[in-house]
């Protein structure tokens, strides 16, 4: 993701922040390393917050003031394809709304092997889709031109802990749609044996030792669409250049130093040991309740 960015940035010609060469810096003029930089797996600590921010008000700084210029920039367009909204008189498949603060859609929801056949997309390829993953346990195939799968088995399938999860998820393989058209299949653990690559997209958030059922609850295709959207605006030439400057490694020097002299590096690894007991022990407690269920 990280390389993704860069070149994007590249592309663009637009200046970019990099918040893991930050943290190389902080480890290569200190010894301060895990929960004395992050308070638990994705969330850094206050005092590391307050570096990224002066560093990168210091690099906004350092841009020249008049940063858009007349020319010509072209980017891809994308859309959002609501499954439900293209289902007519389909057997074995329900919709359900769902809704949190953050989120809410239709859902089309089936609890075993299901296959939804789309037509009539106006697009070039299928780059995503958005699931309810405490109703999905199966794996996903799409196909057009090509075909790809997800493997969308997690621990937030049916645990009470996680009522609802939406995610949008990204395929690692864009799916080509076929003269407007687009299959998706939930398969069963029987169903999958024959697909030779699955991405497992649901790995990082504890893979479910149960097997796949089929179910699942979707909401949408992303897709990006054919052409291109333009503008007579662009990012001035000679922008594309890190944020982070050499001139703020001192005041970051500074920050790690005043840290260290507050909390001591056994400090940091009681703090890094604690942090690594609480995460196990929510595994633990959500494979007891998800067992309990």
């Amino acid at each position: 993701m990280r390389s993704f960015y860069l070149k994007l940035s590249a592309d663009w010609g637009i200046p970019y922040f990099d918040g893991y060469e930050l943290m190389e810096l902080i480890k290569s003029i200190s010894d301060i390393r895990g929960f004395g930089l992050f308070l638990d797996v994705a969330h850094i600590r206050p005092w590391v917050c307050l570096v990224f921010a002066k560093s990168l008000l210091d690099g906004l700084e350092s841009l020249p003031e008049q940063r858009l210029v007349a020319r010509e920039v072209t980017a891809p367009s994308f859309n959002c394809v609501g499954i439900a909204d293209r289902l007519a008189g389909t057997d074995g498949l329900a919709i359900a709304q769902r809704g949190s603060a953050r989120a809410s859609g239709r859902f089309v929801r089936s609890t075993e092997p299901a296959t939804i056949s789309l037509q009539d997309i106006d697009g070039e390829e299928g780059i995503g889709v958005c699931v309810n993953l405490s109703e999905t346990n199966c794996f996903l195939e799409l196909s057009g031109s090509n075909a790809t799968a997800l493997d969308l088995r997690s621990n937030y399938f049916e645990n009470p802990a996680y009522r609802l999860v939406i995610s949008a998820l990204p395929l690692m393989t864009a799916v080509a749609v076929a003269d407007g058209r687009l299959q998706i299949r939930s398969l069963d653990a029987e169903g999958a044996a024959s697909l030779t690559t699955i991405t497992g997209m649901a790995a990082e958030l504890g893979r479910s030792s149960r097997p796949a059922t089929g179910q699942i609850e979707i909401a949408d295709l992303f897709v990006r669409e054919r052409g291109e959207v333009r503008s007579s605006n662009g990012p001035a030439d000679g922008l594309n250049r890190p944020l982070l400057l050499p001139s703020s490694h001192a005041g970051i020097e500074l920050a790690a130093g005043v840290y260290r002299s507050l909390f001591s590096k056994e400090h940091d690894e009681a703090e890094t040991n604690a942090g690594r007991a609480r995460a196990r022990e929510k595994r633990r407690t959500k494979m007891r309740a998800a067992a309990r269920a």
